[in-house]
């Protein structure tokens, strides 16, 4: 059995640098796609996203399960910022200053799909009569859903003191205030990660590895093999979360990334403070692995 890569695309969102970045090994058949978040702190997440890269990459780790793999990056994400701060005790930390990532790892082992998962990247398999199974699931939409309904509540209400006098200038600003007048929303909602009530990132806390999503299904039957960053979670009007997850994955095993990538930036575009299409910024980074399993 071959596992052979069919496509790879990794570019940033509006107006920011990418904080994501991919591993693709074939040679050892492991596989990753992580996503940097700064959160609302001076530590950078794509510092974290490589850090991540760098531990599933080492041919040390190898013969290292990825759950040990993904616990010694966290470690390691946790000391380089102790050697930055002055605290005594990280988990006592605020979480909206923590720089983390989100990660999906597969690595194939004995036609064993083995996967760990942290955050909203996500795994999906298609099998050769077609079938797609969303194998991972995506908690931080339900944070994500509460933070934009708060923002576009903040928007509208600061809309209404144009008095129909708008233009982009001035709804521009009105989507910067709603931002900075929804913060400490934020804070609240990144304070829920890796709790019971939240979702999970590697953060660097202690907490973190409890948070892990991780399994291991045969390879039987699958001809394909999809992981994406959040930012490739097609718009439509459905709320965010596994519904829009199943419409992505359909559009990515039918016409592949370049296809899914087009058409969310178009929607994108044409709703550029988040109104029309709920989601919790204008435009995330978008960055995916697509594998075809071929057998002999």
């Amino acid at each position: 059995m071959i596992v052979k890569p069919s496509g790879l695309m990794s570019v940033d969102g509006y107006g920011r640098e990418i904080d994501n970045t991919l591993v693709c090994d074939s040679t050892n058949n492991r596989f990753a796609v992580i996503d940097g978040d700064s959160a609302l702190g001076p530590f950078s997440g794509a510092k974290a996203a490589e850090m991540m890269r760098r531990y599933l990459n080492d041919p040390t780790y190898l013969n290292d399960s990825l759950e040990a793999v993904i616990c010694a990056a966290n470690n390691a994400i946790r000391k380089e910022k102790i050697g930055k701060t002055i605290w005594f005790d990280y988990d006592e930390s605020d979480k909206h200053i923590r720089n983390s990532c989100s990660v999906i790892a597969v690595q194939i082992r004995d036609d064993q799909l083995e996967f760990v998962q942290s955050g909203n990247c996500m795994l999906f398999v298609q099998y050769e009569n077609g079938t797609i199974r969303c194998v991972t699931y995506d908690h931080k939409a339900k944070v994500q859903v509460k933070y934009h309904l708060k923002l576009k509540s903040s928007f509208h209400s600061l809309k209404k003191g144009l008095r129909r006098k708008y233009s982009e200038k001035k709804l521009q600003l009105c989507y910067d205030n709603a931002v900075k007048l929804t913060e400490a929303f934020q804070k609240k909602c990144l304070a829920s990660s890796n709790t019971h009530k939240g979702y999970s990132s590697i953060d660097g806390s202690r907490q973190a590895i409890s948070f892990l999503e991780k399994g291991s299904i045969p390879l039987m039957d699958i001809k394909k093999i999809a992981l994406v960053s959040g930012g490739f979670q097609l718009l439509n009007h459905k709320t965010p979360g596994q519904e829009r997850w199943e419409d992505t994955a359909k559009q990515i095993f039918k016409r592949g990334f370049k296809s899914a990538y087009t058409k969310i930036a178009v929607m994108e575009r044409n709703d550029p403070y988040c109104l029309q299409f709920p989601r919790a910024e204008r435009s995330d980074d978008k960055s995916g692995i697509l594998l075809d399993v071929l057998r002999k």
